[in-house]
């Protein structure tokens, strides 16, 4: 295929949420929700989930195997009244807990309509997907691809997105040689 998908389970991707700066009016988002999404574009399937109550959240990230040193797994806890985070792997023990300060920044899922409009996002329209009328989002294609996304007009979590790479990186069955 001429470019690799992830899509979201529940409602999210914490990467790319939102449209606020294309005309939709902003929409408070809520501070407890859980929110599973999965992403394959760096290969196997990385699956994040989560987890917030007020100023409290834990995101876990778990990537089977095959990645380099066995299957991945991460725990981050944030309190945002200390801005203080704890990261470590409840599965390898002798990984030690990690504690540093945060600037705010976290990849919140309902946060991120500005990375795409900052990036000259385009309106393409609207369409109804997994039973959430979106806002369908793309890039122009440059140097590092395009993305195209379908946000949901309601909570502004992209739903689904999609990635294109750069031409160039884009595999042809005509460049390989014959023999």
């Amino acid at each position: 295929m001429l470019f690799r998908r992830f899509a979201v389970c529940g409602i999210a991707l914490a990467a790319l949420a939102g449209y606020g700066a294309l005309g939709a009016e902003s929409t408070a988002a809520p501070t407890v929700y859980t929110v599973t999404s999965t992403n394959s574009m760096a290969g196997p399937v990385t699956s994040t989930t989560t987890y917030r109550s007020g100023s409290k959240v834990v995101v876990d990230e778990r990537t089977p195997a095959p990645v380099a040193g066995g299957a991945m797994n991460m725990r981050t806890f944030y309190d945002f009244k200390k801005m203080e985070k704890l990261t470590w792997d409840p599965v390898h023990t002798q990984v030690r807990c990690v504690k540093e300060s945060f600037t705010g920044a976290w990849s919140d899922p309902f946060e991120g309509a500005d990375d795409l409009s900052k990036q000259g996002a385009k309106l393409l329209g609207t369409e109804t997907l997994h039973g959430f009328t979106t806002r369908v989002l793309q890039t122009a294609s440059d140097a590092n691809g395009s993305i195209k996304a379908w946000v949901d007009i309601k909570t502004n979590m992209v739903v689904k997105a999609q990635f294109t790479p750069p031409r160039a990186q884009r595999l042809s069955p005509w460049s390989r040689s014959r023999k």
